[in-house]
């Protein structure tokens, strides 16, 4: 029982770390977008 608990919160907290991953991707890109425009 403990062992199945285990498995299903590494299994969420996998999701939230690919899910934080892309909000930071997609904020890094807008940054790097923002500045490229701005340096033309």
């Amino acid at each position: 029982m403990r062992a199945h608990l285990l498995v299903r919160l590494i299994h969420s907290l996998c999701q939230i770390h690919v899910f934080l991953r892309h909000i930071v991707v997609g904020v890094v890109r807008r940054q790097l977008h923002m500045q490229t425009v701005v340096h033309v």
